[in-house]
């Protein structure tokens, strides 16, 4: 929402599928619209999979929006959704999150229907594999990886939601030696202690800089933009925290 400000927006619509985990943000995002000025057009529920396309990409169409955010998807909707705005002219810029923001899906989409996801752009919590120059963590990860996956696409490549994964055990590994460098023992109380006092915290590249850890989040990152001729997803933002 904020990047959509700082880039002159004045209004977005929300489409989102029809489960917890699309609903969930929607409330937090009108909220976050209305106190940066911006109208929200279009709040549009859809099936995680199997949407009506077209009939959603009509109300889209008529609601104007400049911006549409697209939340709680993994893989097919989200991709028909953008290349059904194409096919009708529509030049509203698409946003992603977390789950929409997977380049291999993203290249596959490439390869079957053409570069209509070219621009796409969203919000990444995470440095991605290939942007390791200064990344010592994911150096090593490659290492392994290449043993690991010769000969295929993850040879060089770590997914999102890899990296997500290996994130999370970085984490519960510095909450166990944090507890047990500190002379107590690793009693569920005593580690949820050690998670919310994660603070300034190298991760060794996962995120731009260090990171600290407030009401269960580590809340930053960065905006991407994906170009289907290079086929990766550039920064398009400093990293922020909020």
């Amino acid at each position: 929402m904020q990047n959509i400000k700082d880039a002159g927006g004045s209004n977005v619509a929300f489409i989102f599928s029809n489960t917890e985990f699309g609903r969930d943000p929607i409330e937090h995002g009108k909220m976050r619209a209305e106190e940066l000025g911006i109208e929200v057009v279009l709040e549009e529920s859809t099936k995680p999979q199997g949407a009506d396309i077209p009939t959603h990409v009509t109300k889209l169409a008529q609601s104007g929006a400049e911006y549409a955010i697209l939340q709680g998807y993994v893989t097919g909707v989200w991709p028909q959704l953008i290349g059904g705005a194409r096919q009708f002219g529509l030049p509203t810029q698409f946003m992603g999150t977390f789950w929409g923001m997977e380049k291999l899906i993203a290249d596959r989409v490439t390869a079957e229907a053409g570069p209509f996801l070219d621009g796409y752009q969203g919000v990444m919590p995470y440095r991605y594999f290939y942007d390791r120059e200064d990344a010592p963590r994911y150096q090593l990860f490659a290492e392994a990886a290449k043993e690991m996956f010769a000969g295929t696409p993850l040879e060089n490549y770590m997914s999102t939601w890899t990296l997500q994964t290996m994130c999370a055990l970085e984490i519960a590994i510095k909450a166990l030696r944090d507890t047990v460098e500190g002379g107590k023992e690793p009693t569920p109380d005593n580690l949820a202690e050690a998670l919310s006092g994660i603070t300034d915290w190298d991760t060794g590249g996962f995120f731009g800089g260090p990171v600290s850890m407030v009401d269960n989040k580590i809340g930053t990152g960065r905006v991407y933009q994906y170009s289907t001729e290079s086929g990766l997803f550039t920064p398009t933002s400093d990293w922020f925290t909020v």
